[in-house]
């Protein structure tokens, strides 16, 4: 019953970011597989000084388009 616990928690902990894809540091989150749109979040990082978000992202064979 312990292991199984256990790996409940570990799947549970392994799945659970806050983020669908990651590209070139920065996390996107898929806001729309229709019009293939994403949104860009921080995860657990800080992003600092002078960022420049790209226009688009490819992910999975597919271009998204960051909002």
């Amino acid at each position: 019953m312990k292991i199984l616990l256990i790996l409940c928690c570990v799947f549970v902990s392994s799945v659970s970011y806050a983020y669908d894809f990651e590209s070139d540091g920065f996390y996107y989150n898929i806001t729309s597989l229709q019009d293939q749109t994403v949104d860009i979040t921080s995860r657990d990082v800080s992003y600092t000084g002078s960022v420049v978000i790209p226009d688009s992202v490819l992910y999975a064979n597919r271009s998204f388009i960051s909002r």
